[in-house]
């Protein structure tokens, strides 16, 4: 279990309400762009999780999505099983938009992507 990197300041985070979420999950590692390649690569299977903004995963998750164009240049994820989850606050939040979002990056990733029945 990882989390992507944060890009908005504490500050921010502050004024969003949010920094007791955030140091709720200060015991979960952050995968940075120095440890994509050793962690994804051994991965036999990459499950994606997003809270839903806008019909979209979060802009923290397409920042990290944005930041694998090496590994895609390599192949690294061609075959690979992938599937994803979102969330939102609400019943009707998006979160269909939002999984085909992260669907879409993980084609273009060539992932072999697993959903439930």
């Amino acid at each position: 279990l990882y989390q992507v990197p944060e890009i908005l300041s504490d500050a921010v985070i502050d004024k969003m309400g949010a920094m007791k979420a955030k140091k709720a999950m200060s015991d979960v590692p952050v995968l940075t762009h120095s440890k994509q390649g050793s962690v994804l690569r051994k991965a036999d299977a990459i499950i994606f999780g997003s809270p839903t903004r806008f019909g979209q995963m979060s802009a923290q998750m397409k920042h990290f999505f944005d930041g694998l164009g090496g590994l895609w240049y390599e192949n690294s994820f061609v075959g690979k099983i992938g599937s994803c989850f979102a969330g939102s606050g609400t019943q009707h939040g998006g979160q269909e938009v939002t999984l085909f979002s992260m669907i879409t990056c993980m084609l273009h990733l060539g992932m072999n992507i697993v959903g439930l029945p």
